[in-house]
């Protein structure tokens, strides 16, 4: 079980999408050695995002900010560096959707696909469970 904070940030030639996620997971790990563990987990996030269209010579610029949902199914491998942080890479299958508005109008970004990430991370702490 897991809580993350996650940054995300599509661009292209014709604007960004940027998105600051809260994402709580569930799912099933592996410790293949003291340094290294694999997961598989799904997960549900919410959050808020920006759209915003640069300029054009037909259009003016659009800002956008709104609400942002949806879930996906990841594999993660993460490496100790010490007792409380890691860092690794994960990838997996993400369905998102982005209702924002701005200057009278309401866009609605529907996505899905193959997602991949740089992970960072921090244990609250590393100590067993305590047999009784």
């Amino acid at each position: 079980v897991g809580m993350d904070a996650v940054y995300e940030t599509l661009r292209d030639d014709d604007g960004d999408l940027t998105t600051y996620w809260g994402r709580g997971t569930v799912g099933l790990g592996w410790a293949a050695s003291d340094y290294w563990t694999l997961t598989a987990a799904i997960g549900g996030r919410i959050g808020r995002s920006t759209l915003d269209e640069p300029a054009s010579p037909n259009a003016n610029s659009f800002i956008a900010h709104g609400s942002a949902s949806g879930y996906d199914l990841r594999m993660e491998a993460v490496w100790r560096l010490s007792r409380r942080w890691c860092m690794g890479f994960d990838a997996g299958w993400l369905i998102a959707n982005h209702d924002v508005s701005g200057d009278g109008l309401t866009v609605s970004v529907d996505r899905s696909g193959w997602a991949a990430g740089l992970v960072v991370l921090w244990r609250l702490t590393n100590a067993p469970t305590p047999l009784h």
